[in-house]
Order: C-alpha cells, then sequence, then structure tokens
C-alpha cells in the first residue's frame, strides 16, 4: 500500500446453515473488495460529513486487533496513509499533530474493557545478541582464542573437502533441510530465545457507545532547560467508541477543539500512558510463569529438551519412553 489511489481494503463475512436442532455450521465465505478512495468517501457519507478531511474532529475504524483500517483525512493530507495498517496505540509522534492522542485513547480503550490484554511469548525467537551475565569472561578469553582456531581449522579443512568432485556428488543427492525451529539455525542467525509481547483482543460482548473523555486533560510536565518547575495546559479533548454492528470493527471518534493536544508537552503527558506494545526478550521464560492463572483448554507445560521423548500426559509412566539423539 504507496498510495491511496491503488490501495484495496478487502472484507468478507461467513454465511452460516442452521438445522432444527439449533445446530450452526458455516456453508460458505463471501468476500469483496473496493478501493480505499471509495471506502472512504462511504464513511463520509455515512458519518454525515463528520469526518471530513482538515475537521478538528478525527475518525478511526480499528479491526479486532486495535489496528487502524481507515482514518478520517487529517490536515496534513501526506500524512493519511501513513496511519493505515499501524497499530492504534503506537502511532508515530514524528509528525506535527496526532499520534499522542490516539496512545492515550487506546489506553482508555483497554480500561474500559473494549480490548483486552493478552500476552504471547515466542519460545522460538531468534536474537541477534543475548546479554547474559558473565563474571568469568576474562578468564574464559584464552580458551576463547583456542576455540576460534580450531574452529577456523575445521572450516579450512571442510572447504577443502567439498571442493572435491567426488564429495560434490554425493552432496548434490542429498537435499538441503532448512531448521523448523531455531535449534538446528546456524549461530550466525541468532540465538535461540524467549520474546514476550502484549496484543490486544476486540471484547466479542462490547457494543458500545462508551465515553473514553469527556472534560478538559491537564497536560504536565516538569521544564529543566532554565528551571526545575511545573509546566501545565489544559486540553479539551472529546472521545468515545462504538461497535459496528455485526462486524468487527471499532469506530473511535473524538474532538479536541483548542489544538493543545497536539502540544509537545501534551504528547509526552499522553506517552506516560502508552499500553505495551513490543517483543521484548525473557529469562528463563515457561508458559507457567508468564501465564500464572494457567491455560484454559490445556495443562500448561514447561519447555524441555528435543533430545528426548517425553509421555503425552504427564500422569502416564515414561518407563518405556525412546531415546534419541539429534
Amino acid at each position: 500500500m504507496t498510495d491511496n489511489k491503488s490501495a484495496v481494503v478487502t472484507a468478507s463475512r461467513a454465511v452460516f446453515l442452521e438445522d432444527s436442532a439449533n445446530h450452526r455450521a458455516p456453508a460458505v465465505v463471501v468476500g469483496f473488495e473496493m478501493l480505499y478512495l471509495s471506502f472512504e468517501e462511504m464513511m463520509l457519507n455515512a458519518s454525515n460529513k463528520v469526518c471530513r478531511p482538515g475537521s478538528s474532529i478525527r475518525c478511526y475504524l480499528l479491526d479486532e486487533h486495535g489496528y487502524v483500517i481507515y482514518a478520517s483525512p487529517p490536515q496534513d493530507i501526506r500524512e493519511e496513509m501513513f496511519y493505515l495498517r499501524s497499530f492504534f496505540g503506537r502511532l508515530s509522534l514524528e509528525h506535527t499533530v496526532n499520534g499522542g492522542v490516539e496512545r492515550f485513547l487506546m489506553k482508555k480503550l483497554v480500561d474500559k474493557y473494549v480490548y483486552k490484554e493478552v500476552t504471547f511469548v515466542d519460545f522460538q525467537a531468534l536474537c541477534l545478541e543475548l546479554h547474559l551475565p558473565s563474571f568469568s569472561k576474562r578468564l574464559m578469553n584464552p580458551f576463547l582464542s583456542l576455540v576460534k582456531l580450531l574452529f577456523w581449522c575445521s572450516k579450512a579443512l571442510y572447504n577443502t573437502i567439498i571442493q572435491c568432485s567426488f564429495w560434490s556428488l554425493i552432496s548434490g543427492l542429498i537435499a538441503r533441510i532448512n531448521g523448523y525451529t531455531p535449534t538446528f539455525h546456524d549461530i550466525h542467525e541468532g540465538l535461540a530465545c524467549d520474546k514476550a509481547s502484549s496484543f490486544y483482543l476486540l471484547n466479542k460482548d462490547f457494543r458500545g457507545p462508551v465515553t473514553l473523555s469527556e472534560d478538559k486533560v491537564l497536560c504536565t510536565g516538569l521544564n529543566f532547560k532554565e528551571t526545575s518547575y511545573q509546566k501545565k495546559i489544559s486540553c479539551n479533548l472529546k472521545a468515545y467508541a462504538v461497535r459496528i454492528k455485526k462486524t468487527n470493527l471499532v469506530l473511535v471518534v473524538y474532538n479536541s477543539d483548542n489544538g493543545r493536544c497536539d502540544d509537545d508537552l501534551c504528547k509526552l503527558h499522553f506517552m506516560r500512558s502508552t499500553v505495551p506494545f513490543e517483543f521484548t526478550v525473557l529469562a528463563y521464560a515457561t508458559d507457567k510463569l508468564v501465564h500464572s492463572s494457567g491455560c484454559k483448554t490445556i495443562s500448561a507445560r514447561y519447555r524441555r529438551s528435543p533430545s528426548v521423548c517425553y509421555a503425552i500426559d504427564d500422569h502416564v509412566s515414561c518407563s518405556k519412553c525412546c531415546s534419541v539423539s539429534l
């Protein structure tokens, strides 16, 4: 998606069949697509021209994960396509307008249970750098140098062997298999590590409308340039959210008529209410430690080595388990 002339909006809906016992089953999925320009015009007419370009009233359509699929044209038309496909709670603050208000409103959407926060843990992530504590690094330097020398000699010998025609003939008959998990990847691609991030899911019971802000927001901050004093400005912010019927979309509308909500002080004030949304490395992560309440459908299990076979059920005896080597 590079410009609003070529951008395409897609939508789909499942059609269910129901029998006499009220059992439902999906029968077919119907989908269509339209140009974003046409979708933008449809939103303008549906809002009775409230979501018009350059207005102090901003309108957003968010999907079930909080990503922007429609944004009313702001005063600077160049920003229009920038917001699409971005997470509503992490819009950039580099532009002269907006960004901070949206982060503040996403936090309100979570606080009002419009969206619920869930933690996703990637147990098969790759980290290019792992900052692990090591107090014996200096003592290990001579040994590491020796290991590097042996590795270089082995690599040189390997390169010599593969240049032989006999080895090339054999290797040509063997298909290369890429490692499915980081355990079998080359260390130059990164080291295996655990990462976690917060994601957000739409509350299926939410209908709305719900008020997110209806009064003045007091933006406060400390000024350290001259003297350490607290600076305060007020931002007139009114906002609400409502669920679009029979869809997974949420309409967010806000109005900041005095323009102070775009002040740098308010941006910093709103940033303090930003919801977490990025992958961070976890040390000694297990599903039981991250999700203390446990999984709802299956029992939480600790991570185990892939070099040993385990029983599917923890209560089953493992006396006849096999052992394999990788």
